[in-house]
């Protein structure tokens, strides 16, 4: 079953500073579009396996990807059938 997948204010705004600091500190400005690469294909990948990840809290999934080192938090809306992309962090 396939899910619309939300990302919150927070991950939007994280997003923005890894891009950011991977500019501004390394001027490596493939690891920030390899990042950012990497959000768009963990959102297509929670959007056919929402909750196939490990539980991290009560009502919070873990998915860590294997391209960069990043855990990306996520809960379900299973009602409205919605993943919404908590955070992400090293």
């Amino acid at each position: 079953m396939a899910y619309k997948v939300k990302v919150t204010k927070e991950i939007d705004e994280a997003l923005e500073n890894i891009e950011e600091y991977c500019i501004e500190h390394f001027r490596n400005y493939d690891y920030a579009q390899k990042v950012l690469n990497e959000i768009l294909r963990v959102a297509s990948f929670l959007s056919g396996n929402a909750g196939n990840t490990p539980l991290y809290s009560k009502h919070l999934y873990k998915y860590i990807s294997p391209y960069i080192n990043y855990n990306f938090y996520y809960s379900i809306d299973e009602k409205n059938q919605i993943v919404f992309q908590k955070n992400a962090c090293l």
